[in-house]
């Protein structure tokens, strides 16, 4: 809920119109991910058990740098408890743009994170499709 409220209601995210899509693990993300939705950004819980998926947040976004029918990669950002430099570490070489420690960093924050994951700081986003694994 803290994150559809950061990305939806929450200045700088407020003004951009975007639209949330839901998964609740990773193996529903890479479902949603095939449909006809073209998704700019992913973010995914490195944990997601227990929502009954068995896959994990690295584990999920090797999965989707692997997809060649993506014209476009999306921004992946993961999410944890954990977030020590080693978890970070993995998260990284797995693909993924940014690590956010939960609960979750200021909105300004994460939207510098995309701003620079996306190569440009000057940069406005659009209305544009997001896909968060769980929330």
């Amino acid at each position: 809920a803290l994150l559809s409220r950061h990305f939806t209601k929450s200045p700088p995210f407020s003004s951009l119109g975007w639209h949330m899509f839901m998964a609740r693990t990773g193996e529903e993300a890479l479902q949603k991910i095939r449909g006809p939705e073209s998704f700019f950004l992913v973010v995914l819980d490195q944990h997601m058990e227990e929502a009954g998926g068995k896959l994990m947040g690295t584990e999920t976004t090797r999965a989707i740098l692997r997809m060649p029918e993506l014209l476009t990669k999306p921004i992946i950002c993961g999410t944890s408890f954990h977030t020590s430099p080693h978890d970070v570490a993995e998260a990284m070489d797995a693909g993924q743009h940014c690590v956010w420690k939960k609960p979750y960093p200021d909105p300004m924050t994460m939207y510098n994170d995309l701003c620079q994951a996306r190569g440009s700081s000057q940069e406005r986003f659009g209305k544009m499709p997001l896909l968060t694994v769980p929330v």
